[in-house]
């Protein structure tokens, strides 16, 4: 990535965008690989983006997943896990799009191997994983319940299985739900690549912020989540704002 800062303030690549209650959540590497959580704390102390902060001042979507934008944030605001935060200020502007080589090598240079340490730690809530395996990817979508995307995957030698939260995937799978004419679809990781031509290879995760106690054994109060799926090619179904 090129410098780090201009005059209109710094630069960031976006590796997550993803559904947060009702709002949205971003997740971006700075110039040095760092992780950058942009983000703004409500009147009761939660922390989410809206919608509208995904747009430049022009109404065009920049914040989407292997866009390079330059954004006024500030200093880290850390609270528990959630060390990533800083709070934005102003709006996001496009400065390039990366290529799916480009973002695929930035993957790699950013991506770990253990999924268990990250849940130990306690002081990050975000990381890219290199899963030993993908198992399978499943979509559903039953009246009442809106869609729910999972995705299983094995790392440090236990089988793990997360919800979905990226937007461009739950895009992906409400998709795939309306070409097959299905509620529900479970596919092996090899089926998913025969079908769709494409492979998942890495996966970006993230710790929700402090809830009550997650079913996971090692995550406590911070329930993990897949907030990227990325694949090769990479995915590109359009997202519908209003229906998440």
């Amino acid at each position: 990535m090129n410098a780090g800062h201009d005059a209109r303030g710094r630069r960031l690549l976006v590796m997550s965008v993803t559904k947060l209650a009702d709002g949205v959540c971003v997740a971006c590497l700075d110039t040095d690989y760092k992780w950058v959580r942009p983000t703004r704390e409500n009147e009761t102390g939660w922390r989410q983006l809206e919608v509208n902060d995904l747009f430049d001042e022009r109404g065009q979507e920049v914040v989407r997943v292997g866009n390079v934008v330059t954004w006024s944030v500030g200093d880290a605001i850390p609270r528990d896990a959630h060390t990533e935060d800083v709070p934005e200020s102003g709006r996001p502007r496009l400065a390039r799009r990366a290529g799916a080589a480009e973002l695929r090598t930035h993957c790699a240079r950013c991506s770990e191997g253990s999924f268990a340490a990250f849940l130990r730690s306690a002081d990050r809530s975000l990381l890219l994983l290199a899963p030993q395996s993908v198992d399978a990817v499943e979509f559903s979508d039953y009246p009442k319940r809106g869609l729910n995307a999972r995705i299983t995957f094995r790392c440090d030698g236990r089988c793990e299985d997360l919800s979905v939260t990226d937007l461009q995937w739950r895009a992906c799978g409400r998709t795939l739900l309306g070409r097959h004419r299905s509620q529900h679809l479970r596919w092996t990781h090899e089926e998913f690549a025969a079908r769709e031509h494409r492979r998942v290879e890495f996966l970006a995760i993230g710790r929700g912020q402090p809830f009550h106690e997650s079913v996971h054994p090692l995550a406590g109060p911070y329930w993990p989540f897949v907030i990227t799926v990325f694949t090769t090619p990479p995915v590109d179904a359009p997202i519908d704002f209003q229906n998440r």
